[in-house]
């Protein structure tokens, strides 16, 4: 029975982190970002997965640090810290560069924002 629940487990964790639906996470940041007006065609914006390492992920800005926020952030370590990452593109990439906001591919939240990469 244990094991059972840890392979469910597992798969839940993998296939969270494997297969994207990617317009919700397009949609989702795109609200993370009030609409930037520097955003260029936001339905084209980039989603992938990452792999966020410690000191990568320290440096994520996070516009409300709640408990919640900090929750998402430790669930990371079930799947070696692999996060969904939508990437858009602005009309100043040489000032502002892309706008990157990460989520908690389990619970679906935003963990992080990166700004310049």
């Amino acid at each position: 029975m244990a094991a059972g629940l840890v392979f469910l487990g597992a798969a839940y964790i993998t296939i969270s982190t494997l297969l994207i639906n990617k317009p919700p996470y397009l949609k989702h940041a795109w609200d993370e970002v009030r609409h930037s007006p520097h955003i260029e065609n936001w339905q084209e914006g980039e989603v992938t997965a990452a792999s966020l390492q410690e000191e990568r992920f320290k440096q994520l800005f996070l516009a409300k640090p709640t408990a919640w926020a900090t929750i998402n952030r430790h669930l990371l370590r079930l799947n070696g810290n692999h996060a969904i990452r939508v990437m858009f593109h602005t009309d100043n990439e040489g000032i502002l560069g892309p706008i990157t906001v990460y989520f908690n591919p389990f619970t679906k939240q935003v963990i992080g924002f990166d700004v310049l990469e």
